[in-house]
């Protein structure tokens, strides 16, 4: 899979680019590998992922002052919708 490749951070491309570029890959090797006992990697590769894709995202601010406040909010508006 080539995930490192998709997620270039310094590509240039749209965050959500990106995402939509990701998703298809991401359901195929899911599905492929669903009858495997393979959560923990599941779970590495997310962490990886979101590592690799808030690179991209501080990547594309480029206001190295407010990002701090922008991630935060972020990481605030993910776990108020996780909530629901």
């Amino acid at each position: 899979m080539q995930l490192k490749a998709l997620t270039k951070r310094n590509g240039g491309k749209p965050l959500q680019r990106v995402i939509k570029e990701l998703n298809p890959k991401l359901r195929g090797f899911s599905q492929y590998f669903r009858i495997a006992n393979a959560s923990n990697e599941f779970k590495k590769l997310a962490a990886w992922l979101r590592r690799r894709l808030r690179s991209i995202q501080l990547r594309l601010w480029k206001n190295q002052v407010g990002y701090t406040a922008d991630l935060s909010n972020l990481v605030i508006s993910h776990h108020l919708s996780s909530f629901k």
